[in-house]
């Protein structure tokens, strides 16, 4: 409305209503506004999915800066921070299977060696393996 009351068209939907209008000043004006709405909708779709993907990366970006720090979010409680440090084996149970059985003693020590993560609100096992720097997310 605003660019029909000051005379500015857009060359493009102009030049197409006046193609389509066979000559009638009217109906171009007509077709004009109908065109140039089309094109603002177009315009303003791809805007706002160049915003959504911009969003998006931004939130991936945040993700991997919070995964290289080793902070996590609890998908139990929505505690985000670093998860806390428990061992993953009982040490009782080892000890039981290494004096009444050497070799399951032995796996189980082997197995369960190293730290899990827990988060720290909950108790919720987040990363089953905290072994060297390297993690397993659970």
């Amino acid at each position: 409305g605003e660019e029909m009351a000051r005379k500015e068209f857009a060359a493009g939907a102009m030049a197409r209503a006046v193609a389509e209008s066979d000559g009638n000043k009217a109906r171009a004006e007509s077709l004009y506004v109908k065109l140039r709405f089309e094109e603002l909708m177009r315009q303003l779709e791809q805007h706002e999915a160049t915003n959504a993907i911009a969003k998006e990366q931004q939130r991936q970006h945040a993700i991997a800066k919070d995964f290289e720090q080793g902070i996590i979010t609890c998908p139990k409680c929505g505690y985000h921070g670093l998860p806390a440090k428990k061992p993953r084996g009982y040490l009782p149970i080892g000890f039981i299977l290494m004096f009444a059985y050497v070799v399951p003693g032995l796996l189980y020590f082997m197995y369960f060696n190293g730290y899990k993560g827990v988060c720290h609100k909950c108790g919720r096992t987040l990363i089953s393996r905290i072994n060297n720097g390297h993690r397993t997310i659970a």
